[in-house]
């Protein structure tokens, strides 16, 4: 009787080891290459928007130029404040807008955080930030990253400190 135990017991804890053969396997993890990157969301994303090398996307500090826009600082916040209406919503904090620009100068993959001046996260009221990415994805000015002879995608970002629903700055 003990060995038709002990038979029994040492079949218990090798089958606890065995998988079943009909389970389905987990699904793999993907990750991205990099911190930050931006990933194709069809919920999201414009699907008409193409990086020109998915896997080489620079940030936008890798140029000497950290703003590639025609007319440069100057000139990107000369449109956005021509555009921009600040009379809709009093709200305070920080808006950031990231994006990707490609080597043909088109923007796509657009993604927005929002911070109180404290920086922890803080929902703006929508009426500045819909104003804001919407102005932003209007711009045609963006220039492609550039390299000794080549051309190059990168990762670009703005962040606008608002003060009573009125832009303070744009950074960078």
């Amino acid at each position: 009787m003990k060995q038709i135990s002990a038979i029994i017991f040492l079949l218990l804890i090798f089958s606890c080891g065995q998988q079943d053969k009909t389970e389905e396997k987990p699904k793999e993890t993907k990750y991205l290459d990099h911190v930050g990157d931006l990933e194709y969301d069809s919920k999201l994303d414009s699907k008409d928007f193409k990086p020109c090398h998915e896997d080489l996307i620079s940030q936008y500090y890798a140029f000497r130029e950290h703003i590639q826009y025609e007319g440069e600082k100057r000139g990107l916040v000369k449109q956005i404040e021509a555009k921009y209406d600040g009379s809709l919503s009093q709200d305070d904090g920080y808006v950031t807008i990231r994006f990707i620009v490609n080597c043909e100068g088109q923007t796509g993959r657009f993604r927005v955080k929002t911070m109180d001046n404290a920086y922890n996260h803080k929902d703006i009221d929508s009426k500045i930030t819909d104003q804001l990415i919407s102005i932003v994805k209007g711009l045609d000015g963006w220039k492609p990253g550039s390299y000794e002879q080549g051309r190059y995608d990168y990762y670009q970002y703005l962040t606008f400190k608002i003060e009573s629903g009125q832009i303070n700055s744009i950074i960078p």
